[in-house]
């Protein structure tokens, strides 16, 4: 009987063992499980946050053009100006020459 109950509390021993391996086996998968997700969301954020990066940057090129176009043709509507000015004064000049000819 006594060789029974000692029977029965090593089978009871070997299966709490099994268990407790089984536990810990379960544990670790976890752990490496959650790592992983974790490594998967930084990367996830690092992606979205070089991809926000370059929409920007794509963003200000796109406005310095727009202002670079909007400066070229201010200057080139600058020098129709002046060039009108310089043919009106040429062509001031040239009258007075003409007058003071005749």
């Amino acid at each position: 009987m006594l060789q029974k109950v000692i029977e029965t509390v090593q089978q009871a021993e070997h299966a709490a063992q099994q268990k407790n391996e089984e536990a810990r086996k379960q544990a670790a998968q976890i752990v490496e499980n959650a790592n992983r997700q974790a490594e998967e969301i930084k990367q996830q954020a690092k992606d979205a946050a070089v991809q926000k990066a370059s929409q920007a940057k794509e963003q200000a090129v796109r406005e310095e053009e727009a202002k670079s176009e909007e400066f070229a043709s201010a200057l080139k509507q600058d020098m129709k100006v002046q060039k009108e000015k310089a043919m009106q004064k040429e062509n001031e000049v040239i009258s007075s020459i003409i007058s003071a000819l005749i």
